[in-house]
């Protein structure tokens, strides 16, 4: 009975109430493209268009036991993964992406690579990397690590983060690094890296289309924000990577 919380399934149902009452007015036209919304809307939850569309971006980064991942020189963690907020017991608020964080941190644990490297964006001039040094302040709070942990510097985008990381790498003398960012987000930002010339094994995480890999379909007709929350963040990668090829990012 969740979906009685969901505004957009309270939208849904009104879009009905109204297609019934124009129907009952005689106002059939407007009645049937209210009632043509609503049954649309149906339609593509009740198909998991959303979770097939995500599933496609996710699919080719799914973890595989047969091929287990090579050591690299160092684990780069994509920004997105929390933010600092004083207002909470931790300091911290995670985002849904903090499958990243935690992600990189069991690579590096894992003895995967030798050095953590941690991107995100830059606040204020001359920029403060909240998100980066707050990460790196939590785990070493709570003793996750004990190998070095490095930034990537003050980023505005994946592109940045890419360049950042490739010029971070000749300094280092690095030949390959162990991507990690959320699935739906990695076919760009591996474009992005291995443009500006670094050697990658992307790993995905933060999946979002689960109930699809796990074979678990249940048709349902009320529509649910979190759905069309899905298919937003989805139509944002694609038109994120055709910017991306525009510009010659990839």
């Amino acid at each position: 009975m969740k979906f009685l919380a969901d505004p957009l399934a309270w939208a849904w149902a009104t879009l009905i109430a109204n297609a019934a009452v124009c129907f009952w007015r005689r106002r059939c036209r407007k009645g049937w493209v209210l009632l043509g919304v609503a049954v649309a809307m149906s339609t593509a939850h009740a198909c998991g268009i959303h979770e097939r569309l995500m599933a496609g971006l996710e699919r080719p980064f799914l973890n595989d036991s047969r091929h287990p991942i090579e050591p690299a020189d160092a684990v780069v963690v994509l920004g997105g993964y929390l933010d600092y907020f004083p207002g909470a017991y931790l300091g911290i608020e995670f985002s849904e992406a903090a499958d990243r964080l935690f992600t990189g941190i069991a690579l590096v644990r894992d003895d995967k690579a030798p050095v953590l490297v941690l991107g995100g964006p830059g606040v204020g001039s001359p920029p403060v990397l909240v998100e980066a040094e707050t990460a790196k302040k939590f785990i070493e709070s709570w003793r996750l690590l004990s190998t070095p942990i490095k930034f990537l510097g003050a980023n505005k985008d994946t592109h940045d983060e890419a360049v950042h990381c490739a010029k971070l790498a000749r300094e280092s003398g690095w030949k390959r690094v162990i991507l990690v960012t959320s699935a739906a987000h990695l076919r760009r930002a591996s474009g992005a890296f291995r443009k500006a010339g670094l050697d990658i094994t992307p790993v995905g995480c933060d999946f979002r289309a689960t109930e699809v890999f796990r074979g678990n379909w249940h048709i349902r007709i009320v529509p649910r924000t979190a759905s069309f929350a899905m298919l937003d963040q989805w139509i944002e990668e694609e038109m994120g990577y055709a910017y991306y090829r525009l510009r010659g990012w990839l």
